[in-house]
């Protein structure tokens, strides 16, 4: 085999080794940082149907990630945007902001915008939310009943 012969590496490890980062929480003391976050940004929105920035912090929370709105101005221009950081066992800031352009298109405020808005859409047609909702009232229809009995 050419790997052997020429000491490469073998495409079907450097493939396992690449799918090992992917959905892994960041550790900061590993370094490597931003490849890290990377691993976990560039991938999570296309797992997950998300409503709103709270939530996507609340998913990058498990991997140890926070996601920061970013306002301001700039040459006289309004700037929206947006920087991942890395959080500690703790939950405390543990690395320098990146900015989300640095992980593609996808990671940045205008398309988790639009997945926002995306998910919203669906969820008006889709029949969860009522199944959800009836199963909520029957639950708190429920919780009164007891309390009263009691």
């Amino acid at each position: 085999m050419l790997e052997t012969k020429y000491n490469l590496n073998k495409a079907t490890e450097q493939e396992q080794k690449q799918a090992d980062k992917i959905f892994k929480p960041v550790n900061h003391k590993n370094g490597d940082i931003k490849s890290q976050v990377a691993s976990v940004v560039r991938h999570l929105p296309k797992y997950y149907s998300l409503p709103t920035l709270g939530s996507y912090n609340a998913l990058l929370s498990l991997f140890n990630i926070t996601a920061e709105a970013v306002k301001g101005e700039r040459n006289d221009q309004s700037v929206n945007g947006l920087v991942y950081v890395a959080l500690d066992e703790n939950g405390n800031k543990a690395s320098n902001p990146f900015k989300a352009s640095l992980f593609g298109k996808d990671a940045g405020i205008a398309h988790l915008q639009k997945h926002f808005e995306q998910f919203k859409e669906k969820m008006k047609t889709n029949p969860t939310k009522s199944v959800l909702k009836n199963t909520v009232e029957l639950a708190i229809q429920a919780t009164k009943g007891n309390l009263k009995s009691n």
